[in-house]
């Protein structure tokens, strides 16, 4: 039976983003909800294009995640959209 641990699973998730160019960090802690002293490891895509990557290459199958992740990527549009508005019509000082 092979054995995969958790730091393998990690690595090989960061390499697949690598691949497709997502910039990511990874991020460990240990839990300590519910008494537990577990070493958990988290995965933090930043970045409209870096969403926008991973949506496209990798996704989600889970309905709520998906929809989620269309949220963030919508808001991050619609901020920009905001943004450049603001610098068409605010004075040059």
């Amino acid at each position: 039976m092979n054995h995969w641990s958790r730091e393998k699973i990690i690595v090989i998730v960061s390499r697949l983003l690598k691949d497709f160019g997502i910039n990511h960090k990874i991020k460990s802690r240990i839990h300590s909800g519910f008494g537990s002293k577990k070493l958990q490891y988290e995965i933090q895509i930043f970045g409209l294009e870096n969403f926008k990557k991973f949506y496209k290459n990798i996704g989600f199958s889970i309905k709520y995640k998906k929809d989620k992740l269309l949220e963030v990527i919508n808001s991050y549009e619609k901020f920009r959209k905001r943004e450049k508005y603001q610098e068409r019509v605010s004075p040059q000082g």
